[in-house]
């Protein structure tokens, strides 16, 4: 419910209704409480957070994504279905490469 929740105002919120991205955020977080030991739902919460696009979101959604990479590289070797896969990892990695030059063109980092 709240994952889909959180969809429907990300959809709004990319249509150009205001406070839909704070919407979503809260949406993410009630999943993240059903799920706290899912490493997906942070990466999800985190790409909400970008959709808000303070400097205080984006330091938290960066967070959150470095919450999931620890977490997945924690699970056992023998997990290999729930672990996450290369392609997985690089588009994280691309996300967080995203976000911090999102920082630096909103003065939120020093270049």
């Amino acid at each position: 419910f709240w994952q889909r929740k959180s969809q429907i105002h990300l959809l709004r919120h990319l249509a150009g209704i205001r406070g839909e991205a704070e919407k979503a955020v809260a949406a993410r977080r009630e999943t993240l409480k059903l799920y706290p030991s899912r490493p997906r739902t942070h990466v999800d919460l985190a790409d909400c957070l970008v959709q808000v696009g303070t400097c205080d979101a984006m330091i938290e959604a960066q967070q959150h994504l470095q919450r999931a990479l620890d977490m997945d590289s924690k699970r056992p070797e023998g997990e290999i279905i729930r672990r996450f896969n290369d392609r997985t990892l690089a588009e994280i990695a691309s996300r967080m490469e995203r976000i911090e030059a999102l920082q630096r063109d909103r003065a939120c980092i020093s270049p």
